[in-house]
């Protein structure tokens, strides 16, 4: 398999950088998620279609951000509606570790 190395992977590690999370949106199976991965293979990944994630996040999600071991990537924010990207991105920003949380989807949560 051909692995072409995109542009926006420079930009991902630098936004990486200089904010607490990052999040990248675009239409579905355009390679987001393997992007992703590709360029932070050290983050741990959390699939947010997982049953018991989703009951955890549900249950607790501020405890669930703070459970996740960063570098993170998550996906399929739209999966659960109760849990908020921003409420997520205040908790990193206070903490103040950038490159800490990354996101894929192509709608957010509301």
């Amino acid at each position: 398999m051909i692995i072409y190395r995109r542009e926006i992977e420079t930009e991902l590690r630098k936004a990486a950088k200089a904010f607490g999370a990052v999040i990248l949106t675009g239409p579905r199976r355009s390679g987001k998620t393997f992007l992703l991965r590709r360029a932070f293979p050290k983050a741990s990944y959390h699939l947010l279609e997982d049953p018991d994630i989703i009951g955890r996040i549900k249950a607790d999600p501020r405890g669930w951000m703070e459970s996740v071991r960063t570098p993170a990537i998550s996906t399929r924010f739209r999966t659960c509606p109760s849990f908020s990207p921003t409420s997520g991105a205040t908790s990193i920003g206070r903490e103040g570790r950038a490159g800490s949380g990354f996101s894929r989807d192509r709608r957010t949560c509301r």
